[in-house]
């Protein structure tokens, strides 16, 4: 079975068999173009050659890839893809962190109410997503906007591309911000609104239900049999939790990447949960997984790491090197605190118009000093997070993505939380996630929690320090109060 990823920032790979055992893996990156700052888009062919790059090294040998059974996606949402009758993309794709349309937003919230979209599709009203995109299409560009047959996202494009057919699963529907929850279907009042048709967007089918075989093309370009199969797959933070095993009420994942989002797994939606976090149908039948993101999580310290270049003659530093630097740092960054949002961020309420921040360097502390400031920084979010579902799991929180290959920054969340952080052995269970559902439309699982179990991980388990406990407490404390007095600077 074969798991990709579609990513933010690139494509993954993984070759699994129906026991969990990892047997070929590959990345691949993609650029983002940013012509003004509130902009941000993607040329979808990187996304296609990047899957094909990555399917063929994680396939291997051709006696290897012929053994292909199916395949599946986990993606990135809220991207739109406006393309002509064949899926061929009419211009570049607008990202889900594009912020253009805040004229858009205010318009409809206007003529719906600020709620309505939340409680439809489960995703609030931004200036960003696939509706207030195809909004901005239609009125700044109407020549495009009418030139424009099918408004694609990524799964739907990446299906089109495999099979030949535009299909779409219930997760990353609903945050492009065009289906009913209620009604798992397409929304009409919305799509009036827009000026769209239902023969403009792709079909909606269940996580791993059965899209098709591959078509000819994509099987020549991947390497692979053309009777492998292609099931629907998931929404990247479903996928993660499906494979990373947090397919049960009360389950809570923190998943660490270009954002970093903390998703919990409910029974059934909320709409009464005064933080108003995201919500869409797990990848697992009957779930449902509310989010709340940090978009800036990983941008961080990646815009650290090239800032620490001139410890290197210019290079640099890898991020093995800034953990093991920050990690002579004692917890508490030696009084520096650091706010993480290098890019707006949407929660907490306080958080609203502060840019990042950093404060209390003192002439003794260092780069790495620093380092370790972001990253508790970004943990203390977390935290902050966490209160909006009820706090702290006791059995402990599920941790993937690039900080779980971090043992420092798995310790930081481990001793601030006070619980302890389960890892995955296979730290990228998005693609761990989209192979259980490739094995479900296969026949190979019975159902997601069948899948889940048998292709975990062994886990590793990182409990807290306790002599760290009560500087994260003060830590924590320091964080929530000064960012309240924060706001009111910035807002002068």
């Amino acid at each position: 079975m074969l798991g990709i990823d579609v990513g933010t920032t690139g494509a993954k790979a993984l070759l699994m068999d129906t026991a969990g055992a990892l047997l070929g893996s590959a990345y691949r990156g993609y650029e983002s173009t940013h012509n003004r700052p509130d902009t941000c888009e993607q040329n979808p062919a990187d996304w296609w050659n990047a899957v094909v790059a990555t399917v063929r090294e994680a396939a291997g040998t051709p006696e290897r890839a012929c053994r292909v059974a199916a395949v599946s996606l986990s993606t990135q949402g809220g991207t739109l893809v406006p393309t002509d009758r064949n899926g061929e993309p009419v211009c570049p794709a607008i990202v889900w962190n594009d912020t253009r349309c805040t004229e858009e937003m205010h318009a409809f919230g206007a003529r719906f109410g600020e709620d309505y979209l939340y409680r439809v599709s489960g995703w609030s009203l931004q200036p960003g997503l696939n509706a207030m995109q195809i909004d901005w299409l239609r009125k700044n560009n109407r020549p495009l906007f009418e030139r424009t047959e099918l408004f694609l996202s990524v799964p739907d494009y990446i299906a089109m591309k495999l099979t030949g057919k535009a299909v779409i699963d219930p997760s990353n529907a609903g945050i492009n911000q065009l289906m009913s929850l209620e009604k798992k279907d397409w929304e009409d009042e919305i799509l009036d609104y827009l000026g769209i048709t239902r023969r403009q967007l792709p079909k909606i089918a269940d996580s791993g239900a059965v899209i098709g075989t591959l078509c000819p093309a994509a099987a020549r370009e991947l390497g692979l049999p053309q009777d492998a199969l292609v099931a629907a797959g998931g929404h990247d933070q479903y996928c993660a939790a499906l494979g990373a095993g947090a397919v049960e009420n009360g389950d809570i994942l923190v998943a660490s990447g270009t954002a970093w989002v903390v998703t919990a797994i409910s029974e059934k939606p909320r709409f009464d949960n005064p933080a108003r976090p995201n919500q869409s149908l797990h990848t697992v039948p009957g779930k449902w997984g509310a989010l709340l993101s940090l978009e800036s999580g990983g941008i961080c310290l990646e815009w650290l790491r090239k800032s620490l270049n001139t410890l290197r003659a210019g290079a640099p530093l890898s991020l093995k090197e800034i953990d093991a630097g920050a990690a002579q740092c004692p917890a508490g960054a030696n009084g520096a605190l650091f706010y993480p949002y290098i890019t707006p961020a949407t929660y907490p309420p306080e958080a609203a118009g502060c840019p990042s921040t950093l404060l209390g360097l003192t002439i003794t502390q260092d780069g790495f000093a620093v380092a370790r400031a972001v990253m508790e920084g970004v943990v203390y979010q977390v935290l902050w997070m966490l209160e909006a579902f009820g706090g702290r799991p006791a059995g402990g929180l599920m941790l993937t993505g690039g900080a779980a290959k971090s043992a420092l920054w798995t310790q930081i969340l481990a001793d601030a939380a006070g619980v302890p952080v389960l890892v995955p052995g296979i730290a990228d269970t998005a693609c761990v996630g989209a192979a259980v559902l490739a094995g479900i439309g296969a026949g190979l699982f019975r159902d997601a929690r069948q899948g889940s179990r048998a292709m975990a991980s062994q886990t590793r388990t990182v409990y807290p320090n306790e002599q760290n406990r009560p500087v994260y407490e003060e830590g924590y404390r320091r964080f929530k109060s000064t960012l309240r007095a924060l706001q009111a600077c910035y807002r002068e």
